[in-house]
């Protein structure tokens, strides 16, 4: 996710409040030519700042948690899910939604709760959260409720590889 640094911040609020203070200058002399460069430079200067606080707010819209009682995550989607066990305690887990017949299940699974689709003569997971394992095929089901869940966020840039 990224994340504008209290530095970043200092900075953008310096920016705006300098180049506020450059317009009203510019605007007080009857000056139209300095007053239309100047405008053109701080249009693109605005522009270049504003699309940046967008992408930011974007990526925290992004990585906030969600009710999954409002809404779901894409079925199948690896997500971080928070469910509080019986001691009330909240934990995170890697998981994923499982709607109706979307995950299949497994011919080794000891579920008796999957359900066959003679459409696609398949056996699926039944509805619900599954803990969802990076290195193993097996997804247990999760048993505490899931309170809330968000998508996993994005491996940062100078983890990724060239491609």
């Amino acid at each position: 996710m990224r994340v504008l640094s209290d530095e970043r911040v200092r900075y953008l609020a310096d920016f705006f409040s300098h180049r506020l203070s450059e317009w009203q200058t510019a605007v007080s002399p009857p000056c139209v030519d300095s007053m239309l460069r100047l405008s053109a430079r701080l249009r693109s200067e605005f522009m270049d700042a504003f699309e940046e606080i967008v992408q930011c707010l974007v990526e925290l819209a992004r990585n906030r948690w969600n009710d999954p009682v409002e809404s779901m995550p894409k079925s199948g989607t690896a997500v971080i899910a928070l469910a509080t066990n019986q001691l009330g305690n909240l934990r995170r887990i890697r998981a994923t939604y499982a709607a109706p017949n979307t995950l299949p299940l497994s011919p080794d699974a000891e579920d008796d709760n999957g359900t066959y689709d003679e459409e696609k003569d398949a056996y699926f997971c039944s509805e619900g959260w599954y803990e969802m394992n990076e290195y193993e095929d097996t997804h247990w089901k999760v048993a505490d409720p899931v309170v809330a869940w968000c998508e996993l966020p994005e491996v940062p840039e100078r983890f990724r590889k060239a491609e």
